[in-house]
């Protein structure tokens, strides 16, 4: 069973492109860069360090199993989709102990917003998730935005937990042209993409995969 420590909507932080050289914990905007010409996000290699990638994982409940359900022609009810997601996850919430966190990937999706994307951003929409897989644990090809509480959601965010040499597989990778574009797996690095850029974690082969990943809404385009 996996499980983590606990504590955990979320007040409107420091995502809306404000100026100044530095985000809060220090990182410099010029560090949250576009990995190639034709990368569909940005990244910061090692925003985060080892002791704040640790604290993370203490401020996250107890992981639950997280699958999506489709429909069985045969029987009229639901079957688990587990060849498109399967994982476990827990949430955190603003609270005394989590601030720091919020503050400081506010600051940084601040500043990579206002360097590459522009966009109008009411704050964080949703309480951040922890999520965890395992040996043969995925999400496939999805979008984050949708319809209902999810439609406002602007940039997704991804912060890598885990060592790269704690699991094999498990990618965080795009899709926004022919040719698929795998992140970074460095511990600590956070991932900013646009919220209708495809992405997916392709199965986890070997180890334990923690990641982090949050949601920056905003109003309707137009």
């Amino acid at each position: 069973m996996m499980a983590r420590p606990a504590k955990g909507p979320v007040p409107p932080q420091q995502a809306s492109g404000q100026s100044g050289d530095h985000a809060p914990g220090g990182v410099d905007p010029k560090q949250v860069r576009r990995l190639t010409q034709w990368a569909p996000g940005v990244a910061s290699e090692g925003a985060f360090s080892a002791e704040e990638c640790d604290r993370i994982l203490t401020l996250g409940g107890h992981l639950k199993e997280s699958r999506i359900f489709e429909k069985n022609d045969g029987s009229g009810g639901e079957v688990p989709a587990d060849d498109y997601r399967n994982s476990h996850v827990t949430f955190i919430k603003p609270s005394p102990e989590s601030k720091w966190l919020f503050d400081k990937l506010g600051g940084i999706v601040a500043q990579a917003n206002q360097v590459h994307y522009q966009m109008e951003l009411f704050g964080f929409s949703e309480p951040l998730q922890i999520a965890a897989y395992g040996p043969g644990q995925k999400y496939d090809w999805h979008l984050d935005i949708g319809n209902g509480k999810v439609s406002i959601r602007k940039l997704s965010i991804v912060i890598q937990l885990s060592d790269p040499a704690d699991y094999e597989g498990g990618s965080l990778t795009t899709m926004a042209s022919k040719d698929p574009f795998e992140f970074p797996k460095t511990r600590g690095t956070v991932i900013i993409f646009p919220s209708y850029v495809l992405h997916r974690v392709p199965e986890v082969t070997k180890g334990l995969r923690y990641s982090l990943a949050a949601w920056i809404g905003g109003p309707p385009y137009r």
